[in-house]
């Protein structure tokens, strides 16, 4: 059966305590003054505790057999192992087996803890740290410490904070260093460069999580970012550093996320972009410069991250170069472009992303060149092409951005100039009428599939006729 501590003691002790019982129950006044005395001794085994705590379960476990009885530096032989260290702490158990109403009662007690002092062959020697499980008789304290018990170590690391060191390797320049907690990082910790310079440090909570500042830096020895962690994760202001000193990012996390303004600057110090996150998520205004100060782009961004509304883009030089609205990512509603000094050069109109509705070209002086209908970026139905003093030029037709039907070109004082058709693959077919700016005939004839075929009829400047066939 399986003894269960009811002292609220040591469980190490009665974790690793095995009891066999064999044969039937008969007492005797000697059975039953044995088994209080053993009793007696389980339940004191209870009150003593280890303290700091061992960590959870043990490193490794070795056996060998006492070879003296010091209680202070024994030292155990017949040792099979060979990744015991020097310095190395843990339990030390002796092996039991006592005769108890009519059975055999058998197991493990932890005697003490220990650490080791020399390591020789199959030969361990330790330095007693606490006894432990100690039994007084007759007010005679009984040693556990007796030459040919059998014994156990058992490494562990115990929560206390332990200096650790690692190199690079060399075996000489530290790596990195700081306390650990069992296997758990706590407090400040330092990391380097093979050149001895810090390359970062972290700082942990007792239970090894993230949890306070951190920092990286150049292998110069320049700040390249610092912030702050809660709970293992990026929580707080942070900055982001060129190695000349200049900040190259400004902002804050929230459990590994951007929230917040963050600001970005080129290696000059003159601002790059501004914008806000959300739990990653990019929302609200944005603004892009040039390192020349010159804006690039602005606009806004909607609480999903997606382009929406009035959106900007410049030139080079600063001057607008197109500006329109974005709804959820795309381009939707009227866009203005512009030419490097920023006058507007021509308006389309987007829908889901695709130009397609009204669209109006300019003159530099403001004048409208031309406007129509685009469907899919391609010209449908009636053009109409104007002067820059606002006389219409000509009026086309198109299909999917192909010339087709009736069409007319006039002189800029409204003189009709040329009359004609095209025909669906978009060539002048059929028949065709040229004049002069003053109105007298040019040319009359007839066209098949874009070439001139037939007679023709054509006039000079003095009106004199002549006739061509083709």
């Amino acid at each position: 059966m399986l003894f269960h501590n009811k002292t609220g003691g040591n469980y190490n002790f009665f974790k690793k305590i095995y009891f066999v019982s064999l044969g039937k129950f008969k007492p005797t006044m000697k059975s039953l003054f044995i088994s209080a005395t053993l009793l007696l001794f389980l339940s004191l085994t209870g009150f003593s505790q280890t303290k700091p705590e061992p960590c959870d379960e043990a490193n490794y476990e070795v056996e060998g057999i006492f070879a003296n009885s010091s209680s202070t530096a024994p030292v155990v032989k017949n040792v099979e192992s060979t990744g015991i260290s020097i310095g190395d702490k843990g339990e030390l158990s002796k092996y039991f087996e006592e005769s108890l109403f009519g059975g055999t009662v058998n197991g493990w007690i932890v005697i003490g803890t220990a650490q080791v002092t020399a390591v020789k062959g199959s030969e361990i020697t330790f330095k007693v740290l606490e006894k432990k499980s100690q039994v007084t008789i007759n007010g005679q304290e009984k040693s556990h410490f007796v030459a040919g018990k059998i014994i156990k170590f058992s490494q562990y690391n115990y929560k206390t904070p332990t200096k650790k060191t690692y190199y690079w390797d060399d075996g000489k320049k530290i790596k990195a260093e700081g306390n650990k907690i069992c296997s758990n990082k706590v407090g400040l910790w330092s990391y380097y460069y093979q050149n001895g310079s810090l390359s970062g440090t972290e700082t942990y909570d007792d239970n090894g999580l993230l949890n306070g500042p951190f920092s990286d830096y150049y292998e110069s020895g320049k700040i390249k970012e610092k912030g702050n962690a809660k709970g293992d994760h990026t929580d707080g202001p942070f900055e982001k550093y060129f190695e000349n000193g200049q900040v190259e990012l400004k902002g804050g996390f929230k459990e590994d996320k951007k929230h917040g303004i963050f600001q970005a600057f080129y290696a000059s110090g003159k601002k790059y972009y501004e914008t806000e996150f959300n739990s990653d998520i990019r929302i609200g205004a944005y603004n892009e410069w040039s390192e020349n100060g010159h804006p690039i782009e602005s606009g806004s961004f909607n609480n999903s991250g997606q382009k929406h509304g009035i959106w900007k883009f410049y030139n080079a030089n600063g001057s607008i170069e197109r500006e329109g609205n974005v709804s959820n990512d795309v381009e939707d509603g009227v866009w203005k472009y512009y030419d490097e000094n920023g006058v507007l050069t021509h308006e389309s109109t987007y829908k889901n992303g695709e130009v397609t509705g009204p669209y109006k070209g300019y003159y530099p002086s403001g004048k409208i060149l031309n406007e129509g209908m685009l469907v899919d970026n391609n010209e449908v139905g009636e053009w109409k092409t104007y002067f820059e003093n606002g006389q219409l030029k000509a009026q086309d037709n198109y299909n999917a951005g192909i010339f087709v039907g009736p069409y007319k070109v006039w002189y800029e004082n409204g003189q009709l100039k040329q009359e004609g058709t095209y025909n669906e693959a978009g060539k002048v077919d059929g028949p065709i009428v040229m004049f002069y700016e003053n109105g007298k005939p040019l040319a009359k004839g007839q066209y098949l599939n874009g070439n001139k075929t037939g007679k023709w009829f054509e006039w000079d400047e003095k009106g004199k006729k002549k006739v061509v066939k083709y």
